[in-house]
């Protein structure tokens, strides 16, 4: 009896260290898991805009903006570009909740909007070149944040393969879900995007974690909402 009690205590200690074991492993994990998704989930990314080649006939370099101003919260995205010593720019919010996209326009002290929903997401995206994206090795850091390496190949071949940098650090949820960049998960921190008959390469280059007010969110209800042609015609003379 005795040396039967000698084996159940050695077999109960042995099961409570085991147990301790799995717990602490699944602790080590969890921990891990939470410091990959931490990161700011709301602040203001500003990236420097290098015009690559400008088809515009209406936006010569002059007008062309030098930065871009990119603010997050709640799974929200604005991304702002302005010129012309603020007599002209341009806004697009995109809303992963309500998969929905609007642009706004400021021009000459007038408004306009645009809306997307997502059925009409699904067209733009549709007509948009499409990209083929290969995760290669390699990182980089970018305003401070540890980027990884994709290489964007254009389905057609009618442009060369892209570098593109984009960190999971920062706490946005599939924030390029509306363009297409939609498959890459992470945030963009060096990227090409043409927009208009303008390519550019935008190169993030400061990262600030802060409040930023909702209304930047917001759709303004004294702009003019006009159809996606029409916003496309005050960029370029509608061609």
């Amino acid at each position: 009896m005795q040396l039967m009690r000698v084996y159940t205590d050695f077999f109960l200690a042995q099961n409570r260290f085991f147990s301790f074991l799995i717990i602490a492993t699944l602790a080590v994990f969890s921990s891990c898991n939470d410091a990959k998704n931490s990161g700011p989930t709301q602040g203001i990314i500003e990236y420097e805009i290098k015009v690559l080649n400008n088809q515009n006939p209406i936006l010569t370099s002059d007008l062309l903006p030098g930065t871009m101003v990119a603010r997050f919260k709640n799974n929200c995205m604005s991304q702002e570009l302005s010129a012309g010593l603020g007599m002209f720019s341009t806004t697009f919010v995109s809303n992963l909740e309500k998969k929905s996209v609007f642009q706004t326009l400021q021009m000459l002290g007038k408004k306009y909007s645009c809306v997307a929903d997502s059925m009409q997401l699904v067209d733009i995206i549709n007509k948009e070149p499409l990209l083929n994206f290969e995760l290669v090795p390699g990182q980089k850091v970018i305003a401070g944040y540890t980027c990884k390496k994709a290489i964007a190949k254009y389905a057609d071949g009618s442009k060369p393969p892209i570098e593109v940098y984009y960190t999971e650090e920062i706490a946005v949820k599939d924030p390029n879900f509306y363009f297409n960049y939609h498959q890459i998960k992470g945030v963009l921190m060096e990227f090409n995007v043409t927009r208009y008959m303008i390519e550019m390469r935008l190169t993030a280059k400061s990262v600030k974690n802060e409040e930023v007010a909702d209304s930047y969110f917001n759709l303004d209800s004294s702009s003019k909402i006009v159809s996606l042609e029409e916003m496309n015609n005050y960029f370029t003379g509608g061609k």
